[in-house]
């Protein structure tokens, strides 16, 4: 990839969003949840994800939750495919994305 390439990809990602499924266990209730997270957080949300204290509404805008379970229902899967069109493989394939490219988000 060139480097005009590279900069242009660099400030279309910068633009949108990432929608990941965040699973965890908070109060010692299961839960999963269906997060937007803006770029420029993504990195430092990843990081907080590892460390595990932190407050999810801190990194982006929950759109889908559930308790419970760390698994969202088959219909909650469906309308988040079709409502935003994603990929549930899409924060790995991100991830080694930006590995890739030497991307560091600020």
């Amino acid at each position: 990839m060139n480097e005009d390439a590279i900069r242009e990809f660099k400030e279309i990602i910068t633009r949108l969003g990432a929608l990941t499924l965040v699973k965890g266990v908070v109060n010692d209730q299961q839960f999963w949840a269906y997060v937007s997270i803006p770029l420029s957080k993504f990195e430092a949300f990843i990081a907080a994800e590892q460390a595990g204290n932190y407050t999810l509404t801190d990194y982006g805008n929950v759109l889908e939750y559930g308790l419970g379970t760390q698994k969202p229902p088959k219909s909650i899967k469906r309308k988040i495919e079709k409502t935003y069109g994603i990929d549930h493989d899409m924060v790995e394939n991100m991830r080694e994305m930006y590995k890739t490219l030497d991307i560091k988000m600020d």
